[in-house]
This record gives C-alpha cells, structure tokens and sequence, in this order.
C-alpha cells in the first residue's frame, strides 16, 4: 500500500520561465538615451571649460594638462591667483569650491587685467566662458598684478 502511494506522488515540479527579453530591452536602450540626452550637455561644457583652463594655464606659465587632474587643477589654479597651492585643496569639499572658485577667479582676472565683475560671472560662475575668454583672449598674465597674501 505504502508502494502504490510513492508511485502515484511526484515529488519533482518543474516549472518554465519566459526568457523573452523584448520589453525589458527597448526599456534598457531608452534609458540609455536619456541618460545620453541628459549628460551630453554636462559633458560638452566640461570639455569647453577644459579646453579654456589648459589655455588659460598656459598663458600664466603653468603646464596645460594640470587642468585635467582634479586635485592638482586646484592647487595650480590657487597659485595662478597668487594663493597657497594648499588652498586648492579646498576645491575638494563642496560648499567651500563655490567660494574658492569666486575668490580665484576674482585674483586671476586682476591678473589678467579684467575687472572683479569678470572674475565673479565669468570666472566663478560661468567658467566654461570666461576660461574661453582669458585663454584664447588678448590678455596676458600679470603675477604682480595682486599681492599674494593669504
């Protein structure tokens, strides 16, 4: 009896799963593009602020590359405005790089004989232009230009 009982039971279920993958792709590509929509214009302004800080580091006579390494861009950009390459440092921490970006692109512009307002706007809030604008500009660099006190 027990036999016949074991003989009728399955004990193995199987079960089949649908490997389409249709639906899930098309979404995938979408927010693929999207992603690409949404970044493209962060990254064509980065690029244009790089192209315009290696110019710009050239003309004051420091190496061009050094606008591409994250830290040492801020040390060489606190030298540029006649500051301690340590206050680049400060370019690390986020409430302090909006300060620290005013303050150097106000230094740097007296250095290339444009106005404070410049250094402000241009400089530490729109650097993707005015990097452009003292690099590929007729200005030039001027280390006496402002005192290098801290």
């Amino acid at each position: 009896m027990l036999s016949a009982l074991f003989a009728q039971t399955s004990y193995y279920t199987t079960s089949y799963y649908d490997s389409s993958t249709t639906s899930s792709t098309a979404g995938g590509g979408a927010f693929i593009l999207l992603m690409m929509l949404f970044y493209l214009p962060f990254f064509v302004f980065a690029i244009i602020a790089i192209i315009g800080l290696w110019k710009t580091f050239v003309k004051a006579g420091k190496p061009g590359w050094a606008s591409i390494v994250p830290v040492y861009n801020g040390m060489v950009m606190a030298e540029i405005a006649g500051k301690p390459s340590w206050w680049g440092l400060g370019m690390l921490v986020s409430p302090i790089s909006l300060v620290l970006a005013i303050l150097f692109g106000i230094a740097i512009a007296k250095r290339f004989g444009k106005s404070e307002t410049f250094g402000v706007v241009a400089l530490g809030l729109f650097p993707f232009v005015g990097y452009l604008m003292l690099g590929f500009g007729k200005n030039t660099y001027d280390p006496s230009a402002t005192p290098t006190t801290v």
